[in-house]
């Protein structure tokens, strides 16, 4: 006989009926025999929806007999199903939340029926009752028929099944009966088993039997063939490329045998490119997948994980990393028919640079360079007049180039430098057509965006300094600009905050917030934060700038920081002499902490610490989380000047003209140095070198300190670890 099952789609929540041959009326143990098989396919790689033909060779003893008695497709990325086999009996100690009520043989109604001919169907009606909160939970039975000792193994049909919490289901279960199956009793046996390893692999329900007898009939068609073919597609909705198994298992007597092959279902193919190739920190990264394919037709969807935490949707997407690293990027890619494939790994690199006052879109100022470990001055270029006014002063950024590193840095009276950061020497300048700029600038894409007291934003050649575009806003900007991807957001003091694309395109204008804004903004979660002279904090939505939430602390008093995002929380200081920690979603304030003066200095967050200097002279680590104090630090007055931290160290200036370096972790002074004028801006860092401007009029570089030393030899204790265990690497220097 030649059982065949043409399209058989195998379903991932399915019965399996796994079918072993018997003893009439009795079951006894035969002797050991070879019980072989050998699974064949056509070929290894396949594509979705196409027809996969498997053949069994099953022998005994060299003998040809018929089975295929579990097959399945195995999903390498989710929890896999695999096909295991149950001994019959009640195992003990084990306590089965699920439960087989009731079996039966019938006819193809339903009506009970205990004789069958050869040839015909038998049908089994099988009642389970699911007695605990599993829902939806894949369940499958494994039903053995015993006939005589030398009686081929029959077949299997798949059924498919979701059983909610204290429901019982009944289903209706087709066994054929060979032509040449004897005279005699036959048994079923019904158990429930799962994919999981729960139960050490037991099944959830005692085993429960039916009976029923083979007639004799007889037989009317040839004998058996060696090989039993199943053809089957692969499941429909969306499945994963990659590699999947199909399990034949065999049952003799008190054998059995499973046997595994491999096969390959194709997917998208994912073709990435980048750009720029070697990105800086915070700087838009292009990323184009709009040339992969898929041998079945149109991409849907492009999935990308860029290794940060960050997702995005889209055949093309911009991406900008605001902490230097390496990063491992991922693109999954689903076709028409629902096929994914998950791209191999791209790696990359993100160099370090200054690119905004506050580094970086969140606004943390943490940096991964390397940091100066004296106070040596490299050089130091005077680039405005002695200053006595109030307010800020502009901060410097630094931009990494092949050659230099380029320093760029503005004077209160106007004017916009380009600075070596080697030396010092001008590159360019370029003078304004304004009174005063108190904004700091910020650099991307070729560009230097600055705010002027003129109410407009100035966008200039980073090459050359020739303006190529101005926004025009409706007040003075104290504000700096902050770049996040490919826009720049901005405050003004008619209360309103300012969006454009770099190109200069606007995006949008927010409508007039409760005070003017000094605060330059923070960018993070799909929103942007700032504060008000007002006393209020704001959450604007990115793309259209709507207000999502505002809180205003008890004592409204002026808010001139700008706000850091960092651990889903914001932190923020005010002139009332507190810091707050709000909950970046709603607004809620989780903690605030009273520090003894005004906080004009805007935070800076690393490692779980809030590091903020403010006007009673101390400079203050919270817990981030608590708000506790970790430690404080009497160093002068600070005004303007906003921590930064680099390489385990904090630094900051004081409006007694000091700046200085202390140890993260405890406040210890590693050195400070004095200026002959208030430090009112915020120190920038790139390469070891930091660089701060003074109201003296100069901006100074302070130098990192050249060690002549290498490493040469590198050795690990062991070169294969698990997760979590320790390993020791010796450096040899």
């Amino acid at each position: 006989m030649k059982f065949r099952v043409s399209r058989l789609i195998i379903p991932f929540l399915c019965f399996i009926l796994l079918l072993s041959p018997s003893l009439i009326q009795s079951r006894v143990k035969a002797s050991p025999e070879i019980l072989d098989i050998d699974i064949i396919t056509e070929k290894q790689t396949y594509n979705v929806n196409e027809q996969v033909t498997v053949s069994t060779n099953i022998t005994l003893d060299g003998n040809p007999m018929v089975s295929l008695a579990a097959m399945e497709i195995q999903n390498p990325y989710e929890n896999p199903y695999i096909i295991r086999t149950v001994a019959t009996g009640d195992p003990s100690g084990i306590y089965f939340r699920v439960q087989i009520l009731d079996v039966y043989t019938c006819d193809a109604q339903g009506t009970p029926q205990t004789t069958f001919n050869p040839g015909t169907f038998a049908y089994v009606n099988l009642t389970i009752k699911n007695a605990d909160n599993y829902n939806s939970y894949p369940l499958k039975v494994a039903i053995y028929i015993q006939s005589s000792s030398n009686a081929p193994l029959l077949a299997f049909y798949p059924t498919q099944i979701e059983i909610q919490k204290g429901q019982q289901i009944s289903s209706l279960i087709s066994i054929p009966i060979p032509v040449d199956a004897p005279q005699g009793e036959a048994k079923i046996f019904a158990s429930l088993f799962t994919d999981s390893p729960k139960n050490m692999g037991y099944p959830y329900s005692p085993e429960k039997t039916a009976t029923f007898y083979i007639t004799t009939t007889a037989p009317t068609m040839p004998p058996q063939p060696q090989y039993y073919n199943v053809t089957f597609n692969f499941p429909q909705g969306n499945v994963t490329a990659g590699n999947y198994t199909i399990y034949a298992t065999a049952h003799y007597v008190t054998q059995t045998k499973i046997e595994i092959k491999k096969i390959t279902l194709n997917g998208p193919i994912a073709i990435i490119s980048y750009n720029p190739a070697n990105p800086l920190v915070c700087q838009a990264i292009t990323f184009n997948a709009s040339n992969s394919y898929s041998p079945y037709g149109s991409i849907t969807s492009w999935y990308w994980n860029f290794g940060d935490g960050i997702t995005r949707n889209g055949a093309i997407v911009i991406h900008a990393y605001d902490t230097a690293g390496t990063y491992r990027m991922n693109l999954t890619l689903t076709d028409v028919l629902g096929v994914e494939s998950v791209s191999l790994s791209y790696i990359v690199t993100v160099s370090e640079a200054w690119p905004m006052f506050r580094h970086d879109p969140k606004n943390t100022a943490t940096s991964t360079s390397l940091s100066p470990v004296i106070n040596s001055t490299k050089w130091l270029k005077v680039i405005g007049s002695v200053d006595s006014d109030v307010w800020m002063c502009p901060s410097p950024i630094v931009n990494p180039t092949t050659s230099e590193n380029i320093v760029y840095a503005a004077s209160k009276n106007g004017t916009l430098y380009a600075l070596k950061g080697s030396s010092g020497e001008t590159f360019w300048s370029k003078t304004l057509p304004v009174n005063k700029i108190y904004s700091s600038p910020a650099f991307a894409e070729g560009l230097i965006f600055i705010g002027s007291d003129n109410g407009k934003v100035y966008a200039v050649n980073a090459t050359n300094g020739e303006t190529q575009y101005t926004i025009t806003t409706g007040a003075s900007i104290y504000s700096s600009p902050t770049i996040f991807e490919n826009k720049v957001y901005i405050g003004a003091l008619d209360a309103k905050v300012y969006a454009f694309y770099i190109n200069g395109t606007t995006l949008w204008t927010s409508t007039t917030l409760d005070g003017a804004i000094y605060s330059s903004p923070a960018v993070a979660n799909e929103k942007i934060y700032v504060g008000t002279s007002n006393g209020t904090i704001y959450a604007l939505d990115e793309t259209t700038g709507a207000v999502v939430w505002s809180k205003t602390p008890t004592i409204a008093r002026p808010i001139y920081a700008s706000p850091s995002f960092a651990y889903g929380s914001i932190f923020i200081g005010s002139t009332d002499n507190n810091i707050y920690a709000l909950n970046s979603e709603n607004g809620d304030i989780l903690w605030n902490v009273t520090i003894g003066g005004e906080a004009y200095s805007s935070p800076a967050v690393a490692n779980g610490i809030v590091f903020v200097g403010s006007l009673s002279g101390n400079l203050y680590a919270l817990n981030a989380s608590t708000g506790a104090l970790i430690w404080l630090k009497t160093i002068g007055q600070v005004k303007w000047s906003s921590p930064l931290i680099a390489e385990g160290k904090v630094f900051i200036g004081t409006t007694d003209g000091s700046l200085y370096a202390l140890r993260e972790k405890n406040g210890y002074t590693l050195w400070s140095y004095k200026t002959n004028g208030a430090i009112d801006s915020s120190p920038a860092l790139l390469n070891e070198i930091l660089y701060i401007c003074s109201k003296d009029g100069k901006i100074y570089s302070i130098n990192g300190q050249t060690h002549n030393i290498a490493i040469t030899y590198i050795t690990p204790s062991k070169t294969l670890v698990k997760y979590t265990e320790n390993v020791t690497i010796n450096v040899s220097l």
